[in-house]
C-alpha cells in the first residue's frame, strides 16, 4: 500500500477545480504543514516567513522573469514538487 499525501489537494469534492491554480481558493483546506493534525510541520513558521518576504520585498522590485531551461520534477511517490527551475530574472 501506498499513501500519497499530496493527493488530499487534488481532491474533487473538496476542491472545484483542483489543478487550477487559484492563490484565493477557499475554503483552501490543503494538506501542507499538516495544518490540522498531530503532526504538523517544524518547518512551518520558517516558510511562512520566507513566503512573506518573497511576496513584500523581492517581488516590487521583479521587472521580469522567463523561464531560462528545462524543468526538472522531483520523483518521489512521497512528495511533490520541482527539482530544477532555471529562471533569468530582471530588476527594477
Amino acid at each position: 500500500m501506498v499513501i500519497f499525501f499530496i493527493s488530499a489537494d487534488y481532491d474533487e469534492r473538496q476542491f472545484p477545480d483542483p489543478f487550477r491554480f487559484d492563490m484565493r481558493r477557499t475554503p483552501n483546506e490543503h494538506a501542507a504543514f499538516g495544518l490540522k493534525g498531530p503532526h504538523r510541520c517544524v518547518g512551518e513558521y520558517l516558510a511562512r516567513v520566507e513566503i512573506k518576504v518573497l511576496f513584500v520585498e523581492l517581488l516590487p522590485c521583479l521587472a521580469d522573469i522567463r523561464l531560462n531551461g528545462p524543468v526538472t520534477r522531483l520523483r518521489s511517490s512521497f512528495i511533490s514538487g520541482i527539482k530544477h527551475l532555471p529562471v533569468r530574472v530582471s530588476w527594477a
